[in-house]
């Protein structure tokens, strides 16, 4: 969920060849934070089929190839790994607060999504209601009306005379009012003991998830952290900020 974000933020503040396809900020404009908030919210929107020209991906769906959910350490108690994840819904956001601290070279963004679909396939163990819980194949995720808080640490770093940035951190906080998720091919494809299960995760979401959620919010954020360095890698800082 974050490179978008980030995305956003580059091509908001930049000035290269490509900034007249974006609103651009002013970081001496008082009135910077309701700026930021508006143009990260037309750009997300903009990006939802990517920029070819620019090699930048489709944000609508969002492509990541893994993530692993460690299990947490409640009665829900469930390992999650994810492969060929697909990630819907991220082009459709209402950005609610944004602050730039230029000092501290710090982004602090809050939004919110209507719904963001996950697909992937699975594998997953663990233990539900002191049960033994097993299986792999494809499953769906749905977070609905969820908002996410990104706290970004930005860092200048210097290659071959100009100046880049380096993100030194990345802390996510993702909490949605509610999660559907069903798991196919559970117990290997038991279908009775599958769909009993599937029952119990869907009607237990809030259990499950919020005791997972620093596994969620710590492996988000690396995964997105991974591919918005690979895009600050690309544009120079004097690129990226208008004075």
């Amino acid at each position: 969920m974050l490179i978008f974000f980030l995305l956003k933020f580059c091509f908001n503040f930049g000035v290269f060849c490509y900034a007249a396809r974006f609103s651009v900020c002013k970081l001496t404009d008082p009135k910077l934070d309701d700026c930021l908030a508006t143009n990260i919210e037309n750009t997300l929107h903009s990006l939802k089929n990517g920029i070819s020209d620019l090699g930048v991906r489709s944000l609508d769906p969002f492509k990541v190839p893994k993530l692993t959910i460690d299990a947490g350490n409640g009665p829900l108690n469930l390992a999650q790994h994810y492969t060929e994840v697909s990630l819907g819904g991220l082009s459709d956001v209402k950005v609610q607060k944004a602050h730039y601290d230029l000092e501290k070279k710090a982004l602090h963004i809050e939004s919110m999504f209507p719904k963001i679909v996950q697909l992937a396939h699975y594998i997953v163990s663990g233990r539900i209601l002191s049960l033994p819980v097993y299986g792999n194949g494809n499953a769906s995720l749905i977070l609905e009306t969820c908002k996410i808080v990104l706290d970004l640490q930005l860092e200048e770093v210097t290659r071959n005379g100009q100046k880049f940035f380096n993100m030194k951190s990345i802390v996510a906080d993702i909490t949605p009012k509610k999660m559907i998720t069903h798991f196919d091919n559970l117990f290997n494809g038991n279908k009775l003991l599958g769909d009993n299960m599937n029952s119990v995760i869907k009607e237990e979401w809030a259990a499950l998830y919020f005791d997972v959620k620093p596994s969620v919010d710590k492996n988000y954020a690396e995964v997105f952290k991974h591919y918005a360095q690979e895009l600050f890698n690309k544009i120079p800082a004097n690129q990226i900020f208008s004075q």
